[in-house]
């Protein structure tokens, strides 16, 4: 991420970030060019927030009555 869009990720100015990562408090790296970026997760990880991976696991339930005799058993597991 580019420090423009960082600072305003994290509702800082461009120099506060600028000074938050030259001590260290927030890892960043730099282009060829000379160019801050910053990766989303390190900011979240500033920031406390928590975001979901693609490998989070769900847990999902499937139910099914194929007849009105089998409604019954299905509202017992519930």
């Amino acid at each position: 991420m580019r420090i423009t869009e960082a600072s305003e990720y994290l509702g800082v100015s461009i120099n506060t970030l600028k000074h938050m990562a030259d001590s260290g408090q927030i890892r960043s790296y730099k282009t060829n060019g000379g160019h801050r970026r910053f990766k989303r997760e390190v900011l979240d990880e500033f920031t406390g927030v928590e975001r979901k991976t693609a490998y989070d696991k769900v847990t999902m339930i499937y139910a099914r009555c194929s007849t009105q005799k089998q409604k019954e058993n299905l509202e017992r597991q519930s």
